[in-house]
């Protein structure tokens, strides 16, 4: 039979339990966190012209990492989650050590002049829910490691000066809702893997030098309302796919090397479209009627193309149109 003295001891044991594995997970913490501080320095240390003075207040002695300048840390956890440097006039390079903040859920270093490549180690970041680089001098490929980063949920890296090809693996990110890569220096084909990324809901790779055709796994992007790969050298005709993407409101596909006809049905299954951009191609055959019924169109421009026909009268039905462009065809 217990005795008072034995529950006592009991007690005690289990409570010595309990401070012992509080102690282990607050070192562990400490530990964790001091990784996340110096990924942090090495990324000050890596930064060659600050004259904002950013970095002003990027000291471990006097003020705690979470009260850094565009440092955002994770309320329960205390560790690291978003670095928002946007607009500083920042320049230098991304470290790699980057990779190692596992916790990071933003990386904002948009309008800056960032250079070098875009390292591969971000793709350890499993928790990375927007990268948004846009607006640096950043060369060379897009990492394939990307891929890795399950969590992504915009990747905006428009405006730097990347080349190579559009990585396939990119269309593994199930929960990639946004995605720009307008101009940049991009070569290859648009991924037919892209068609996986049953998210998005926008998609620009307008000013780059993509060849090939449209893939019609584009198609498969139920929810997307903006697809944007004007300004490339895309041949091949529109997809009849295409006409599945029901939410689209902007479909820019200008200045290409698009032939064929323009879908007759596309007024009437695109019949959300706002902005219909498909000048400078080689698009031949007649203006569907079928376009009288987006009766929210604003701007409808089909310009340069091998158009022949009359303009139907079905467009006088299009209230809102602000831009009707249809020179140098043959109407």
């Amino acid at each position: 039979m217990a005795t008072s003295t034995d529950f006592i001891l009991i007690t005690t044991a289990v409570m010595l339990i309990f401070v012992s594995a509080d102690t282990h997970h607050q070192k562990k913490s400490h530990e964790r966190l001091q990784v996340d501080i110096e990924a942090l320095q090495a990324f000050k240390r890596s930064v060659t012209f600050d004259p904002s003075q950013t970095f002003a207040n990027w000291d471990i002695v006097s003020n705690h990492v979470c009260n850094w300048t565009g440092v955002t840390c994770h309320p329960q956890k205390l560790r690291v989650s978003g670095l928002n440097l946007y607009n500083m006039s920042l320049q230098g390079t991304i470290p790699p050590h980057l990779g190692n903040v596992s916790f990071l859920g933003v990386l904002n270093l948009t309008l800056n002049s960032f250079s070098g490549t875009i390292p591969t180690e971000l793709g350890k970041l499993r928790r990375l829910k927007r990268l948004i680089l846009n607006q640096n001098k950043l060369i060379s490929s897009i990492p394939e490691t990307l891929k890795d980063c399950t969590s992504l949920r915009i990747l905006n890296l428009y405006f730097n000066n990347l080349t190579g090809s559009i990585p396939s693996g990119l269309g593994q990110l199930q929960n990639l809702r946004y995605i720009s890569l307008f101009g940049n220096g991009l070569t290859g084909k648009v991924p037919q893997s892209l068609g996986n990324c049953s998210a998005l809901e926008r998609m620009d790779l307008g000013s780059n030098f993509l060849t090939g055709t449209i893939p019609s796994q584009l198609g498969l992007l139920t929810q997307i309302r903006a697809l944007s790969v004007g300004e490339n050298q895309l041949s091949g005709g529109i997809p009849p796919s295409l006409l599945n993407c029901t939410e689209l409101r902007l479909l820019h596909l200008s200045d290409n090397r698009v032939a064929g006809e323009i879908p007759s049905e596309i007024g009437t299954k695109l019949s959300n479209l706002e902005h219909l951009l498909l000048w400078r191609n080689e698009l031949n055959g007649t203006i569907p009627k079928s376009l009288g019924n987006c009766s929210q169109l604003l701007w409808l421009e089909l310009d340069e193309n091998l158009l022949m026909g009359g303009i139907p009268r079905e467009l006088g039905k299009l209230s809102l149109l602000q831009s009707l462009i249809l020179y140098d065809n043959h109407l």
